[in-house]
């Protein structure tokens, strides 16, 4: 279980659209400025380059340096004032974790590394209810919108507190939805109060075949990162078994 990147998340980008389950290798920069990495968050394929920019505008001392489950793998090396550039091209998918020693837990930075594989294209047959073997009671409602090329669901599942209400969307390319994870809180059924929605992590969304849901997330108010393999309560449309 990896910890919470930066809490300021600043909007995604680098994301890689793949096409008819050929990829191509994508290099994204993120500028490290005073406090913060430019992009808290992004999205990246097997065999991709993330180059970091220091810019140096400042009398604070910054670096990258992977955190957490993969503490060691790469750094920028000690912390400078002056502008620096690094990059690490990931081999593995996974949820890397970085940040810069001086300012943790603050200065925090992750990254998504999608498998580089093609599995099956996004569409509408995959709408419906998927459920995890192996923990009973949770699963996902997946609801695709083919026209604008979203994804959105419901996300069934427990905390320390009990149940939680969480919902995720966002775009999909071909064969991967990259999503942001939200959680309401408040409101009761049938009372006027005040219902709280923020983001509290990010997700991915793939089918390795038509009856298998892979569903990656990262929450950051818990810390808690996983991969999760979904399991539909009615094959889809055209999968008249399992793998197939």
């Amino acid at each position: 279980m990896n910890p919470a990147w930066l809490p300021k998340i600043l909007p995604v980008t680098g994301l890689l659209s793949g096409i008819s389950g050929v990829t191509q290798a994508v290099d994204t920069d993120v500028i490290v400025t005073t406090d913060q990495y430019t992009d808290a968050f992004i999205t990246i394929r097997e065999g991709d380059t993330v180059t970091w920019r220091g810019v140096g505008e400042d009398a604070l001392a910054h670096q990258v340096v992977a955190l957490d489950d993969h503490a060691g793998l790469f750094s920028s090396g000690a912390p400078t004032t002056d502008p620096f550039e690094f990059s690490w091209t990931f081999h593995a998918a996974g949820f890397y974790v970085y940040g810069c020693n001086p300012h943790l837990p603050e200065q925090r930075g992750f990254v998504a590394v999608q498998p580089d594989d093609s599995g099956l294209p996004i569409d509408a047959r995959f709408e419906g209810a998927w459920y995890d073997p192996a923990a009973p009671g949770q699963g996902i409602f997946v609801d695709v919108d083919d026209a604008s090329k979203r994804v959105f669901l419901g996300w069934f599942t427990f905390g320390p507190e009990g149940q939680r209400w969480l919902t995720a969307e966002g775009p999909f390319t071909d064969n991967h939805a990259t999503l942001t994870v939200f959680e309401s809180t408040g409101g009761r059924f049938l009372e006027d109060t005040p219902v709280e929605t923020r983001r509290v992590g990010v997700a991915s969304l793939s089918f390795p075949a038509c009856d298998r849901a892979t569903f990656r997330f990262a929450l950051n108010d818990e810390g808690l990162s996983d991969t999760v393999a979904f399991t539909p309560i009615y094959f889809p449309a055209g999968c008249v078994g399992p793998g197939m």
